[in-house]
């Protein structure tokens, strides 16, 4: 399985472990791959006691009433993200400096689409998380009183230039085609 493939865990009434849930305020979090996981993780921890950090998508029996929150992120910014995280993880061994080669040879398997991992699940979603809107996606929850600060977010990355100069005419064009779902289905635009 690819680095971003997700083994989708099935709505099934068998014991799941706690994954990412809260159980003092009744919430499944769905930390995605390259979506601000670990931040989002850390802040929710703060308003109740989760597990360790999962990618896993499933709801744990007895859990089945609880909200559900997803974290997204734009398919341009989750696509480049991922590049720069394999490489950092691998000392470089994906396309170094030739995002658009990656995008062409290697993509699709390694930042599966979202909509892909959740597959019918994406119906069950209660709460969407987007990165691009984060603090505000996230005090928008019921959990996280009105009172509340937000912790910096130290997880995220940084890049040379501005992600839009990362892409060539063909990469945005595979990128569109690839994650097509995603845009559609989080309200992502396909226009730089």
């Amino acid at each position: 399985m690819g680095f971003c493939g997700v083994v989708a865990v099935s709505m099934s009434t068998r014991p799941l472990p706690d994954l990412n849930v809260c159980h003092a305020h009744r919430f499944v979090l769905w930390a995605l791959p390259r979506t601000a996981a670990r931040y989002v993780w850390s802040a929710l921890s703060q308003y109740g006691s989760m597990a360790g950090l999962t990618h896993a998508v499933g709801v744990p029996h007895g859990c089945e009433d609880y909200d559900i929150i997803c974290t997204v992120r734009n398919p341009y910014t989750r696509l480049l993200s991922g590049w720069k995280w394999m490489n950092q993880i691998h000392g470089g061994a994906h396309h170094p400096g030739d995002f658009p080669r990656f995008v062409r040879e290697t993509a699709p398997g390694y930042v599966r689409p979202i909509t892909e991992i959740l597959g019918t699940k994406v119906g069950k979603i209660t709460h969407l998380l987007h990165v691009e809107n984060l603090h505000a996606d996230l005090r928008a929850l019921p959990c996280i009183p009105e009172s509340a600060t937000l912790p910096p977010n130290v997880f995220q990355s940084e890049y040379d230039r501005p992600w839009q100069e990362y892409y060539t005419t063909d990469a945005l064009k595979r990128t569109r085609i690839i994650y097509e779902a995603d845009f559609r289905e989080f309200e992502y635009t396909t226009h730089l």
